[in-house]
Order: structure tokens, then C-alpha cells, then sequence
């Protein structure tokens, strides 16, 4: 576990090669929020720089040098990416789950979303980028467009249209396929966890 206090710093405990390591985590100040992988931890600090600990191959420790102004964090199974204030995204951990830097020359991200091994991020312009592994929805298909939001399953998106429509790529056995034809007027979608 890790706690955040009002104060802004952190206690964590439990096993710590998964992040339970109290005494990394108790020299932490100037935190507004945490987020974890399967384990490890990453703290968002309120200057906007990120600190991270518990397994070095799944995101702890080894934040990318220099990172700056990040916004918010979203996570995968092994993998963090970092959606900073001018829409550009950092990723760090497992390369297969997500944490190979993200792809070149990504900007104007509005949001990230993710399954267990990949991100998917939503554009100003209603366009989709995705890495990780393409099995689990690392892979977008070729002109999906006017995309409002996206939903996950643990390896399959659902990206919800401005027009009410939905396209679905991923893992195909477990929502990643299977959209019933002509379905329209689609307001939100809900998952499970295949």
C-alpha cells in the first residue's frame, strides 16, 4: 500500500520489491496523487515532476530524466505514461506493456486509456494512437476518426464515436471484436473484464 497524507507526503508499506518500501516513500513531500502498476508506484509531485518506486521493470525508480509538467498519470500492468500540460505523453517500464516511450512525436493528447499491456490516447482532433502490445489493443485500426472516449477491457478498447457509433480492436476473443452491426445512438459503454 501507499497513502498519501494531507500534507503532501507518503507511507507505504507491505512487500517491498512491489513498492512497500517505507523508507523511499517516506522522504516523498510535495505529492498531490499516486498511481500503480502491478508493482510499482509513481507519484505525481505538485511542481509537476514524477518520483517513482518498487519493481525497476515495472515502472519503479526509473522515471525518464528531465520529466516535467505532467498533468495526470495512467497506468497499464507494467507501465506508466506520463500526459503532461502541452499534450505530449511520456511512458516508461515494460516495453511490452506499454512502457516503450509511447510514439514519436505524440501531441495534443486530451486522455490515455489502457488494458493490461497497452495505452491507447484520445486526440484534440477525435484521432487514436495506441502502443504496447498489439494483442491487447496496442494496435489502432486504420481511420478511426471522431472518437469522443474510449473503454477497456483487460485486453480490448471500445472507442465510443461523436456519431453514437462504436469501433472495437484488441484482443478479438475478448472485446476487441464482435460490435454489433449497425449499432448507433450509443451514449456510454461499460465493461467486464473480458
Amino acid at each position: 500500500f501507499a497513502a498519501l497524507k494531507e500534507d503532501g507526503t507518503v507511507a507505504a508499506w507491505g512487500y517491498s520489491w512491489y513498492g512497500g518500501n517505507n523508507t523511499f516513500a517516506s522522504g516523498l513531500s510535495g505529492v498531490k496523487a499516486i498511481y500503480s502498476t502491478y508493482y510499482a508506484f509513481a507519484a505525481l509531485k505538485e511542481d509537476g515532476t514524477v518520483e517513482a518506486w518498487g519493481s525497476s521493470y515495472y515502472g519503479g525508480r526509473y522515471v525518464p530524466s528531465g520529466l516535467s509538467g505532467v498533468k495526470t498519470i495512467y497506468s497499464t500492468y507494467g507501465a506508466f505514461a506520463a500526459l503532461k500540460k502541452d499534450g505530449t505523453v511520456t511512458a516508461w517500464g515494460l516495453p511490452g506493456y506499454g512502457g516503450n516511450g509511447g510514439p514519436d512525436g505524440l501531441s495534443g493528447v486530451n486522455a490515455i486509456y489502457s488494458t493490461r499491456r497497452a495505452f491507447a490516447a484520445v486526440k484534440e482532433d477525435g484521432t487514436v494512437a495506441a502502443w504496447g502490445s498489439s494483442s491487447y489493443g496496442g494496435s489502432v485500426p486504420s481511420g478511426l476518426s471522431g472518437v469522443k472516449t474510449i473503454y477497456s477491457t483487460e485486453s480490448a478498447f471500445a472507442a465510443l464515436k461523436e456519431d453514437g457509433t462504436v469501433a472495437a480492436w484488441g484482443n478479438p476473443d475478448k472485446g476487441g471484436s464482435g460490435v454489433p452491426v449497425g449499432l448507433s445512438g450509443v451514449k456510454a459503454i461499460y465493461s467486464a473484464y473480458y
